[in-house]
């Protein structure tokens, strides 16, 4: 039997026809995000997913981030509207710290966190048993992935899309939900002058992308930095002195036995923390910064008791620290933990050059040795964070001169907690409660005014305070 060219021409054109749309050939388009300083790290995980998927070129995904007017970062806020844009199933965003690898495998359809993976590294890449584990791991969160070519439609053009110019790959092709069809045009569309409803001046058109419809452009309601690793935080708000209790040990006196206690009272509160690094990098350089903090309390007054006439006293406290903090993920939950060595001072003083008071004045000034830890409760509406410090104390002014109880030594701890949320965009609030106790071993000195083992100051205090964060 003799078949004509013609005829085969046509077979082998079915064969590659249905060759084409073999599910063999189906996978997912990946966005891979972070990872800009750990290249090799970056090259291995793109080559692990482009064994059975299609990894968006690192060019194509920043050209249309930047049609957007966003950042091409690992933002979960953005994910879902990058994701649409680029027609991508997946959004994996990476980052190494501490040696440790973590990618999570974000839905392109809603943005949601489908898998966290967590992975130790060896050196500065993935071994190969490493890359294994990663494969097989990856694999079933993609799975679970949106799939753009479900909903059945007429298969879109893709050749308007701007990242074409790549090569093409051999995957099926993807299709977009069906979208409502667009009105039969009338015999005016092309002539405004016809149009009778047409106003005098035409409301300009923007130009639209194919693939963009899609997109909603909204302002972001939170920062663009991922929680905890923000560069710059400004506080100010209400400061709370809630109570302070002054108590003296072993008084060689009755009336200094006696301490005192004040009632509470309100003042000013400031904080501010800047992580310079964080503008430029996401590793270790973005995690080193600066703090500082400053409280003054007003309305605080002692009389004495044959003298009806009340005398101001002030209280504040300064303080500026280096710190370091370390993130750690736990799927939308943030970790932080961090360090700070600074310097400290609390004042309370009331003394001045015309009567003198029973409780003499103190000035705690030395070092701020601490710790601090905040976990999410809620992403974004809800942190729980706790704080400690140890106080090693240098000078404690007049308590410690020779017309008061003389010289000594002693130092100080600090306890407190709060919670802290954000409201709308970078503004948010913040609720912290502190107790503060410094301790005053007297020497004896025997040509001291006054006699006692130790005195004790002690502070509960808090702030509330607006929140600034970026």
């Amino acid at each position: 039997m003799n078949i004509r060219p013609s005829s085969w021409i046509a077979l082998l054109g079915l064969v590659g026809l249905a060759a084409t749309s073999s599910p063999a050939f189906a996978g997912k388009r990946v966005v891979v995000l972070g990872l800009e300083r750990h290249s090799s790290t970056r090259n291995a995980v793109t080559r692990i997913l482009r064994r059975d998927h299609e990894v968006m070129p690192r060019r194509a995904v920043r050209r249309e981030a930047e049609k957007l007017g966003i950042e091409a970062g690992c933002d979960p806020a953005l994910v879902q509207d990058l994701a649409s844009v680029l027609r991508a199933e997946a959004v994996i965003c990476g980052e190494v710290r501490g040696g440790r690898l973590t990618l999570r495998v974000f839905n392109g359809g809603d943005g949601q966190v489908i898998r966290t993976l967590r992975i130790r590294m060896r050196g500065r890449g993935l071994s190969r048993s490493i890359r294994g584990k990663l494969a097989s791991l990856l694999a079933p969160a993609l799975d679970r992935a949106w799939n753009w070519a479900a909903a059945k439609v007429d298969k879109p053009r893709r050749d308007n899309l701007s990242w074409e110019d790549q090569p093409p790959t051999p995957m099926a092709e993807r299709t977009m939900p069906a979208t409502p069809a667009a009105p039969a045009p009338v015999a005016w569309d092309d002539n405004d002058g016809e149009n009778p409803l047409t106003p005098k001046h035409k409301p300009r058109k923007s130009k639209k992308r194919a693939g963009e419809a899609a997109v909603v452009r909204k302002r972001a309601d939170r920062p663009q930095r991922p929680e905890g690793a923000h560069a710059f935080r400004l506080s100010a708000g209400l400061a709370l002195l809630l109570r302070r209790n002054y108590g003296v040990y072993e008084a060689a006196n009755a009336r200094d036995a006696q301490g005192w206690k004040t009632s509470p009272a309100a003042g000013v509160a400031l904080d501010a923390e800047v992580y310079p690094g964080a503008w430029l990098t996401s590793g270790i350089a973005g995690d080193i910064g600066l703090g500082l903090s400053y409280r003054r309390c007003f309305g605080l007054s002692w009389r004495t008791s044959d003298q009806p006439e009340e005398r101001k006293a002030m209280h504040q406290v300064f303080a500026i620290d280096a710190r370091w903090r370390y993130r750690i993920l736990f799927g939308e939950r943030t970790l932080v933990a961090g360090v700070q060595v600074g310097y400290r001072r609390t004042s309370f003083l009331m003394n001045d050059d015309v009567v003198q008071a029973v409780v003499p004045d103190v000035a705690f000034s030395g070092l701020d040795l601490g710790a601090r830890a905040q976990i999410t409760v809620l992403p974004r509406w809800l942190t729980l964070s706790a704080h400690f410090s140890f106080l090693p104390v240098f000078s404690r002014g007049e308590i410690v001169t020779p017309e008061e109880y003389g010289s000594g030594t002693g130092s100080g701890l600090l306890f407190g907690g709060g919670l802290e949320g954000l409201l709308y965009g970078n503004f948010g609030w913040r609720l912290d409660l502190d107790y503060t106790r410094y301790t005053v071993g007297f020497y004896g000195d025997p040509d001291a005014a006054r006699h006692a083992d130790k005195a004790r100051d002690r502070y509960l205090s808090g702030v509330l305070m607006v929140t600034y964060v970026n």
